[in-house]
């Protein structure tokens, strides 16, 4: 949510299957993709991610997080998803 916003002022949800909770902040790589998604092109777009953060040295802080931010009636080539990686402390132990 925007900045500007705390748990205490944002609105109520209209619907009771949707909950609100903070997150505490981290550091996450992400990619970003348009199209359709399924397990084997997420698991692609991950793999091509971890292997990008290898190469840079930055090291995971856990699994990849798929992302999926469009209703299913959006048309294919206007869909957003995402690939995330937390990402491990640069100053925290390995």
């Amino acid at each position: 949510m925007p900045s500007e916003h705390t748990m205490a002022t944002l609105p109520k949800p209209n619907d009771p299957r949707v909950t609100l909770r903070e997150v505490p902040t981290r550091r996450v790589a992400a990619v970003t993709f348009s199209g359709t998604w399924g397990a084997e092109r997420f698991d692609a777009v991950a793999r091509e991610l971890l292997g990008r953060l290898d190469a840079a040295g930055l090291v995971p802080a856990g699994p990849p997080i798929y992302a999926r931010y469009n209703p299913p009636w959006t048309p294919w080539f206007l869909r957003k998803n995402e690939v995330l990686v937390p990402l491990r402390d640069a100053a925290a132990p390995m």
